[in-house]
């Protein structure tokens, strides 16, 4: 069953429309990720907001909240070799990240002079890069198809999981960790490390994945993909036929009409109140009820491209970047523009679920 929760705004008059917090120092290529600290972190002060990008950095930032609304420093920037791709924090201050060098590496926030280690190799370039703090080690996907487990001290890894096919995204919540290729999804139970799901999203997106989520408490995931269109996806519901199921579904975003369908590159759960934000490539930040299927606010688009979004672990704030992520192609690329980071206060009335 799809669904049509309506349309998302098209482009604004500027860049920030929202007149959101911006983070100075920002990349100066296309963004790629964004990572906020876990939270243990927060919980000594230490508010970190990590950004990957093409221009071969990973830089952070300091955020806190100050007279009422976002916040924020400089805190370091860290170089690599290639382009990367994707960064994830650990609750100890490490950053990692990965991308085009076909390696990860690994920095310390508190020692922000220190050179990047490398941690971890692929044969092709690595996509996906996710730390897992309940048993201390590191994920990478990457484009070569595999999904390797590192300790970070061994140049191996500690297993290698075929995927099949390159590696689009990944998500990992506690031990429930979900990859996406361009048309599949597989579920791993990162206890035992057994393929718990492997699975095309059948009738609810039918075009190239972009994006996947777990739901906080690991009963499903949602994807996302090119089509302006998402899937929210049970666990307990996959592998039904259409007409067996009564919970999957799947519903049309980031679209202004029939010819005009954007890809929708994020998906972000609220860690207390459990309702979701999508970005997408109309320059859009949309938020949603997965359970009553609703929207529940749509944000004036902004006059870019949102290849990514993320909540920080307190819920107080919405970091999303505003850089082109080249979906529609090198025709409609405007330098102009620029590249940046802007960080929206959470409020509980935009945010909250309906009432039902």
């Amino acid at each position: 069953m799809a669904l049509s929760f309506g349309t998302t705004v098209g482009y604004g008059q500027s860049t920030n429309t929202n007149g959101d917090h911006e983070c100075q120092q920002a990349p100066t290529e296309s963004i790629s990720s964004l990572a906020w600290a876990p939270q243990q972190l927060v919980q000594q002060g230490k508010n970190f907001l990590a950004a990957s990008s093409w221009d071969k950095t990973v830089r952070v930032w300091e955020v806190q909240m100050g007279a009422g609304k976002p916040a924020s420093n400089a805190f370091a920037s860290f170089t690599n070799d290639q382009p990367v791709f994707d960064c994830s924090m650990a609750p100890d201050g490490r950053v990692f990240f990965g991308g085009g060098c076909q390696t990860a590496k690994m920095v310390n926030l508190a020692q922000p002079s220190a050179a990047p280690t490398q941690v971890a190799s692929h044969d092709l370039p690595v996509k996906c890069v996710r730390y897992v703090p309940d048993r201390n080690f590191l994920l990478t996907g990457g484009w070569d198809g595999m999904v390797k487990v590192w300790d970070c001290n061994s140049p191996k890894p500690g297993m290698t999981l075929n995927i099949g096919a390159p590696v689009v995204a990944m998500d990992v919540t506690g031990l429930m960790c979900t990859v996406a290729t361009a048309r599949s999804i597989v579920c791993y139970n990162l206890e035992t490390f057994r393929e718990v799901h492997r699975t095309p999203p059948h009738h609810t997106v039918k075009e190239q994945l972009r994006c996947v989520a777990n739901f906080p408490d690991n009963s499903g995931f949602m994807v996302a993909s090119t089509e302006g269109r998402a899937a929210v996806m049970w666990l307990s519901e996959i592998g039904k036929t259409k007409t067996q199921t009564t919970k999957n579904y799947a519903f049309k975003c980031h679209r202004e009409n029939t010819a005009d369908v954007f890809s929708v590159n994020a998906i972000a759960f609220h860690p207390q109140l459990g309702t979701l934000a999508t970005c997408g490539s109309n320059g859009g930040v949309v938020i949603w009820d997965k359970d009553s299927k609703s929207r529940i606010k749509v944000f004036p688009a902004c006059r870019n491209t949102i290849p990514c979004g993320t909540f920080d672990s307190t819920g107080q704030f919405f970091a999303y970047a505003l850089s082109y992520d080249w979906t529609k192609g090198a025709a409609q690329y405007n330098a102009q523009l620029g590249h940046k980071i802007c960080i929206k206060k959470v409020t509980e009335e935009q945010f909250r679920p309906k009432k039902r």
